[in-house]
C-alpha cells in the first residue's frame, strides 16, 4: 500500500540506510493529510473474518473427530503463541528508553486492546470447543451433546 499512495501523491518515499542495510521511509504528504482526514470521517464498513480454522470446523463432519481437535488445538496454540508475541512486543515498548511512537500510544493501546482480547477469545473458545467435543463420539455423532445449550449463550 505504501507504494500506492506514493504513486498517487499522498505520500513521498526516500531512500535511506541503517549502516549498510537499505530502507525506505515513507511520509505522508498535505494532499495526503487531506485525504486520510476524508476517509477518517467516512463511515466504516463492517467488519470480515478471515479464519481457514473456521472453515475446516464448519466441514468437520466430512473429516474425523480427531481431525477436528487437531484444528481446535491449533487454534488454541496459534493464539497462545500470538498473545505472547504482542506481550513481548509491548514490554519491548514499554521498556524503551525511546519510543519512535510515544505520541501515538493512546491509539496503539486501543487497537493492540482488540488485538489481546481477540487472541484471548480464540483460545477460550478453542478450549471450550474441545471440552465440548471429548465426548463425542465423530464430528457426525455427538452422543447426545446438548448443542441448542450450546447456543444460548447472552440470552
Amino acid at each position: 500500500e505504501p507504494k500506492k499512495l506514493v504513486a498517487a501523491g499522498m505520500a513521498t518515499a526516500t531512500g535511506q540506510h541503517t549502516g549498510s542495510r537499505p530502507r525506505t521511509v515513507y511520509a505522508i504528504t498535505p494532499g495526503g493529510r487531506t485525504a486520510l482526514r476524508a476517509w477518517l470521517s467516512a463511515p466504516s464498513m463492517p467488519p470480515t473474518l478471515e479464519f481457514e480454522a473456521m472453515v475446516r470446523v464448519f466441514f468437520a463432519d466430512g473429516g474425523t473427530l480427531e481431525q477436528l481437535r487437531t484444528t481446535l488445538a491449533g487454534v488454541e496454540t496459534g493464539a497462545v503463541e500470538r498473545l505472547a508475541a504482542l506481550r513481548t512486543m509491548i514490554d519491548v515498548v514499554t521498556d524503551a528508553e525511546h519510543d519512535e511512537f510515544a505520541g501515538r500510544r493512546q491509539v496503539n493501546a486501543l487497537s493492540l486492546r482488540f488485538h489481546l482480547d481477540h487472541e484471548r477469545l480464540l483460545i477460550d473458545w478453542a478450549r471450550w470447543a474441545l471440552g465440548e467435543t471429548a465426548g463425542w463420539k465423530s464430528p457426525n455423532d455427538a452422543a447426545g451433546w446438548d448443542w441448542r445449550a450450546a447456543l444460548d449463550v447472552g440470552r
